[in-house]
């Protein structure tokens, strides 16, 4: 496998793999904000809608509290308490009244017969004692009821409409003269009834809509033991603290349903201290679930398919109604059979045990993930609810399951991008790659081919010429410089072969003569005399040329050395190539941390702005409910928001903008561990060469070594020479040895000749 190959594998293979794990860890990052994200813009808003309607009903009590004191101060209430009075206990004697017993007789008939038939038709069912009612009412409660409820000629529903008995009583006329003033007030403001109560004997001196509570007494009669009877006794205990409320009760006098009365004290116009009376309005508790609800339009509220509020009493016991319970009875009740609905629904009749009911009974507020009433996990908001002197608890829940259904739809698109991403990336990174390997491999592979075939074929005229601006580049101009200089050695170095060669033979020949003309010593002195000039001529030429062969030998040596060292720089050079990318890519890493810390802080800016579109949305809802007033704010208000909105696109470019930089640099890091990887090959190709030199380095010294023995040998030859010359008298008596010492000197020709033979073939191996 070549290089080209292995980078493009293993780069691939690599890059492939950060690709995936930066996916991967930036989706499950991503994942984790926006289900973060999700679950607080729930929260937020939960405890926006929680606070809402918790203002609106706040304000709607406030509202009928303020009618309340306006109606106790005004001149009307005032002097019908003072003109009910007197007449209520003269109604008596100013009609023709029966006796107690004829008078219990004829309203225990009209209860037994008309009353309770439509009680029960009104509370599906139920029934009440009503000679409870009879035993515990007076007199004037009897009478005052058989004229104006049992002889109403209003049928039963509609008997506030009777205005004129026509008794021609005091009581009569004075009721005429302000029934219709409190109808209207009745009917207008969405009271159930309003009552006039004597502040001495609490009796009901008047009321709007006539029934059993009409003309009753809450001192001691049928509806004593009510929250109606217990407002009127805690005002004229203390008719100086002013307006009070009754807790949430159901009231049997009104057909069971859930009320709340409102009682204030009423003084007469010249007197402050003491009161004449106490004006009660009953308030039906039914209206609770149609405000906090918005008319039941949960979805208009944010609350989508699951999503309810309700209202839970100090007894844990449901005040307004439950969405599942009004939206489908039938399947509520046959799921949820532990919870028994009344006639009017599950308002006063249900209990919720829940530890946020709990809480917020407690005062306390807050949002969590909790099981439900149901047991079904639900994103839970309860806050605390003051009416009068009694805490109820305002909860706001969602079925969690729709609640996060966004974090889903987040999760499948980010798998889905990151899952293209990764594939796109991958095969751009790999095609990439591939490309950058081919172009940095190519030049490396036409340099291993041409030295690959430079050292098959013994060829030192090759030259290496490579068309790239880089290390490699270098090497060849420096593997050319090598091989011309090996060249110019190996052609001296054949040169001289061939002259040592010739010198050689010709020695050989000599010994030859030398051997011959030793066993004819004594014939032939003078021409071995002569020949000994000769060959003391030819010695010193021989020795003459063999030094000069040793001294190219040595220049050879010296270029090897350069060679060597040039190729050690060129090591030296690429090692600092490679710390220089380490360093870069340190400095890659540096970068990406900032822009991580960037990104933190850009996240922080997101959270602020979150947060500022949050503060102008409540301020937009105080505003419209300032109507007029707060047009001005509400203006400023959706600029706030726009600006908030803006903000988060530029911080959402921005941390795009970052995306794409922390890609960019990662690339640049990927490149750059490339590079020193490239590098690193560089270094152990050049190291190899440096070893290869070092080899060349110790033939050549061989060669050396060979040249100036033979130089030496021929020095001792000439001597030898000389010294037969000088004993060439002493020859004859020599002979014996001459000849013993021609044949060594044959012996040594024959080395000679063999080593000069041997020095040309090898030094012909290489082609110049």
């Amino acid at each position: 496998m070549n290089i080209a190959r292995k980078l493009t594998i293993g780069a691939g293979v690599l890059t492939i793999m950060a690709v995936i794990l930066s996916a991967s860890t930036s989706g499950l990052l991503a994942l984790q904000d926006s289900s973060d994200a999700v679950y607080q813009s729930a929260e937020q808003q939960f405890q926006a809608l929680a606070a809402s309607r918790h203002t609106m009903l706040q304000t709607q009590l406030n509202g009928q509290q303020q009618l309340l004191n306006v109606l106790a101060h005004n001149r009307l209430t005032q002097e019908a308490i003072y003109s009910f009075k007197n007449p209520f206990v003269s109604y008596r004697y100013e009609v023709s009244a029966p006796n107690l017993d004829s008078l219990k007789q004829q309203m225990n008939a009209w209860y037994s017969t008309k009353y309770q038939p439509y009680y029960q038709t009104q509370t599906q069912g139920l029934s009440i004692n009503t000679k409870d009612w009879l035993e515990k009412a007076k007199f004037e409660t009897l009478l005052l009821q058989k004229f104006y409820v049992a002889e109403n000629p209003q049928p039963l529903g509609k008997q506030q409409l009777l205005e004129d008995r026509s008794d021609g009583s005091v009581y009569g006329q004075q009721h005429k003269k302000y029934h219709s003033s409190f109808k209207e007030i009745v009917d207008r403001y969405g009271f159930q009834d309003l009552l006039l109560i004597d502040a001495n004997s609490l009796d009901i001196l008047y009321n709007v809509n006539k029934g059993p509570v009409f003309a009753s007494n809450l001192q001691n009669g049928a509806f004593a033991d009510t929250e109606l009877a217990k407002l009127a006794k805690s005002l004229q205990q203390n008719p100086k603290a002013g307006l009070q409320i009754s807790a949430i009760s159901a009231f049997n006098g009104s057909f069971q349903q859930q009320v709340l009365f409102f009682g204030v004290p009423v003084f007469h116009p010249n007197s402050g201290d003491t009161p004449v009376g106490f004006l009660i309005a009953q308030y039906p508790v039914s209206r609770f679930t149609d405000l906090i609800t918005g008319n039941q339009k949960w979805q208009d509220l944010g609350l989508g398919q699951t999503g309810d509020l309700y209202l839970v009493d100090e007894e844990h016991r449901l005040v307004t109604e439950l969405r599942p319970y009004l939206t489908d009875k039938t399947r509520f009740i046959a799921e949820y059979p532990q919870f028994k609905a009344g006639p009017y629904g599950l308002g006063g009749q249900a209990t919720l045990r829940l530890p946020q009911i709990k809480d917020a009974l407690a005062g306390q507020s807050g949002v969590a993930e909790a099981e439900d009433y149901r047991g079904i996990e639900s994103l839970i908001s309860w806050r605390p609810l003051q009416i009068g002197h009694h805490q109820y608890a305002l909860i706001v829940q969602q079925d969690l399951s729709e609640r996060m259904e966004a974090v889903g739809t987040i999760r499948t698109n980010l798998i889905l991008s990151t899952l293209v991403a990764v594939v796109i990336l991958g095969v751009l990174v790999v095609a990439l790659v591939y490309l950058l390997a081919q172009r940095f491999a190519k030049p490396m592979l036409t340099l291993h081919q041409r030295i690959e075939q430079s050292a098959q074929f013994h060829d030192l005229s090759a030259r290496f010429h490579l068309n790239t601006r880089d290390e490699l580049s270098d090497i060849g101009v420096a593997l050319n410089t090598l091989f011309g200089s090996f060249g110019t050695l190996v052609a001296k170095l054949t040169s001289t072969s061939e002259q040592s060669a010739s010198a050689a033979t010709q020695n050989l020949q000599i010994s030859l003569e030398c051997k011959s003309s030793a066993m004819q010593q004594g014939t032939a002195i003078s021409d071995l005399q002569h020949q000994s000039q000769q060959l003391d001529l030819q010695l010193q030429q021989s020795a003459e040329q063999l030094r000069i062969s040793a001294e190219q030998a040595n220049y050879a040596n010296q270029q090897a050395d350069a060679g060597f060292q040039a190729v050690d720089k060129v090591a030296s050079s690429m090692r600092h190539l490679a710390d220089q990318v380490s360093s870069s890519s340190h400095s890659m890493d540096q970068l990406r941390s900032a822009a991580t810390d960037i990104v933190t802080v850009l996240d922080t800016i997101q959270g602020i702005s979150e947060q500022t579109n949050l503060l102008a949305l409540n301020a937009a809802i105080e505003a419209a409910r300032a109507g007029e007033h707060g047009r001005g704010f509400a203006v400023v208000a959706d600029e706030v928001r726009r600006l908030s909105g803006s903000t988060r696109q530029a911080t959402m470019e921005i941390q795009q903008m970052l995306n794409r930089l922390m890609s960019t640099v990662d690339e640049t890091a990927l490149d750059l561990a490339k590079e020193r990887q490239s590098a690193e090959l560089c270094v152990v190709g050049s190291e190899q060469a440096q070893q290869s030199l070092s080899e060349i380095k110790q033939l050549i010294a061989q060669v050396s070594t060979a040249t100036s023995t033979i130089a030496l040998a021929s020095e001792h030859q000439v001597q030898q020479n000389r010294q037969m010359r000088d004993e060439l008298s002493a020859v004859q008596a020599l002979a014996a040895h001459t000849e013993q010492a021609m044949a060594e000197l044959h012996i040594t020709a024959k080395q000679q000749e063999l080593l000069a033979a041997e020095l040309l073939s090898n030094a012909k191996v290489f082609r110049v």
